[in-house]
């Protein structure tokens, strides 16, 4: 007996159900297998059974009792679609061509999603076996505390993350060991694969190249970050979709001069697909702007130490910091007519420049991009690229940025520097400080465990951006409040016996925590403790 007709066989011997209401009858499955009379009936008869289980259709307490009964209409409807589909020869469910046809990927991957979402959430003992295997090698570039993503091939995906680290899935063309496709192609297609781990590399060269423009060896060069343990998830661009298991390598990429300015004019051409988060954003997973980061990967292999890992990956800027150190710490004016403040902190000194409002705007925009501080209204001559850069669109405004770093550097100041034509401040970022008339307090007691300090960074208006305030909050231990408590009451703290006999341990507790946190918000201090006493807080307005 053929095929075609066991399946018809087996369709005339269904159990039925009521369209409506619980009216239903069973069949015995013993009953089944011998009325469809061929050697293979048994087989037949299990496979589908298992076909009927793995959609639910079948009755668990009928089954049980070795017996063929539906759950409801509509689940004998779709046994009866399915056998019936298979009990004629050339009947096909879909178009042909359906699984070839780009036209078709949208409804490819949501029938897939279904199938694959649901095998792994029902799996017996939630461990469903994957069957796509991806060898991904990721990008790190990162920019002071801003790190590059690049817009995902799913961008038109409503429910999906848009943006993920530059990079991309090794392709068999990666790969140039000398061996048959075929072996490659099932080397690839299991765990731990040795073609793979020699290949992403060359997966890496390919996507910075494809995605960024950049040439390996002209424009970066990379080296092995970390490898994250496997990563299963329902995913896959377009209808690429199963439960699939992610090897991911990283890289940290090092740019070249060229490569720097390559990139920032790459990023310049197209920002929308080429964002920077802030290390912040990361941990969020999305920015205030609502852009979304898909690196759910590395959130499961590094857990909680995923802000402290990222945080010690190394700047890819191919274009070094001139004041690198705190011995170099800059203090930018809050007003054109002050000095900038130049040292390391207590030990730093004046250079008064004679800047212009164009001048002066533009070096306080440049600190608060290089902090990354929020900014509003920013100037449609302006493209903010991220990691500290600019670019001027005027013409005019870029011949007197030029001018405006001439003359900065001939007072043995030069704080801005240029990459073709972007620029930006020549002060690391967590160097890079303003002055205190752009910060305010407020203080709160908290008895006898301490008090509370909100710090306010003001908003400030220039022709370049608007700086949107900003407020910090954080906790003081109880030696430092009183210390505020006693300057707030003008009393000079060098009379006062707790202070002075604790002097050397406040001092220690003002620069872990206060003036680490302060710093942040780019003040340099809000308390200055002199070895001599009389502790102060700097001139703010409260």
């Amino acid at each position: 007996m053929t095929t075609a007709n066991n399946l018809g066989k087996l369709f005339d011997l269904l159990p039925l159900h009521a369209e409506e209401g619980r009216l239903r009858n069973s069949v015995s499955e013993d009953v089944i297998i011998s009325q469809l009379g061929s050697s293979d009936s048994a087989t037949i008869v299990a496979l589908f059974r298992r076909i009927f289980e793995s959609f639910s259709l079948l009755d668990k307490h009928e089954l049980g009792g070795g017996n063929w009964a539906f759950v409801s209409f509509p689940a004998s409807l779709m046994a009866r679609s399915l056998v019936a589909a298979w009990a004629v020869p050339g009947q096909r469910l879909v178009d042909e061509g359906y699984w070839e046809d780009a036209a078709f990927s949208e409804d490819q991957r949501i029938l897939l999603h279904q199938l694959e979402a649901g095998r792994n959430r029902h799996h017996p003992t939630s461990n469903a076996m994957p069957i796509r295997f991806v060898h991904v090698a990721w990008a790190l570039i990162r920019f002071g505390n801003v790190f590059l993503l690049h817009q995902r091939e799913d961008k038109l995906r409503p429910d999906a993350k848009q943006y993920v680290l530059p990079g991309g899935r090794l392709r068999p063309s990666d790969c140039r060991e000398n061996q048959p496709s075929t072996e490659i192609l099932k080397d690839l297609s299991s765990e731990n694969s040795c073609v793979a781990s020699a290949s992403l590399p060359n997966t890496l060269i390919r996507e910075i190249e494809e995605e960024l423009g950049l040439q390996d060896g002209i424009h970066y060069t990379f080296e092995p970050w970390r490898s994250i343990k496997p990563y299963c998830a329902v995913e896959g661009g377009g209808n690429k979709h199963a439960l699939s298991r992610y090897e991911i390598t990283l890289y940290a990429v090092k740019l070249t001069s060229l490569g720097e300015t390559c990139l920032l004019n790459q990023i310049v051409a197209d920002s929308k697909q080429l964002p920077f988060f802030t290390l912040d954003d990361l941990v969020q997973g999305k920015r205030p702007d609502g852009a979304t980061a898909f690196i759910d990967a590395l959130y499961q292999d590094m857990e909680g130490e995923f802000a402290e890992l990222f945080d010690s990956i190394p700047d890819s800027s191919g274009t070094p910091y001139t004041f690198d150190k705190a011995e170099l710490a800059v203090d930018l004016p809050s007003c054109r007519d002050m000095p900038f403040l130049r040292g390391k902190t207590g030990k730093e000194r004046e250079v008064l420049v004679t800047l212009d409002d164009f001048e002066w705007e533009l070096i306080l925009f440049l600190g608060w991009c290089a902090r990354g501080f929020s900014l509003r209204n920013v100037s449609e001559d302006v493209l903010v690229l991220g990691g500290g850069w600019v670019k001027l669109l005027n013409v005019d405004e870029v011949k007197a940025a030029k001018e405006t770093a001439r003359k900065l550097e001939k007072m043995d100041l030069p704080i801005v520097q240029f990459s073709g034509d972007a620029l930006r401040l020549a002060i690391k970022p967590e160097y890079t400080y303003f002055s205190d008339q752009l910060f305010s307090y407020t203080y709160e007691s908290s008895n006898n465990e301490g008090g509370q300090i909100d710090l306010y960074l003001k908003e400030k208006i220039t022709r370049f951006a608007v700086l949107s305030a900003q407020q910090h909050r954080l906790n003081v231990p109880r030696n430092i409040a009183i210390v505020i408590e006693t300057i707030h009451a003008g009393i000079d703290t060098s009379q006062v016996a707790v202070i002075r006999n604790a002097e050397k341990s406040i001092q220690k507790q003002n620069l872990d925590t206060v003036t680490k946190e302060v710093s942040r918000m780019g003040l340099r201090r809000l308390i200055k403790m002199p070895n001599n006493g009389g502790m102060s807080i700097v001139a703010l307005n409260r």
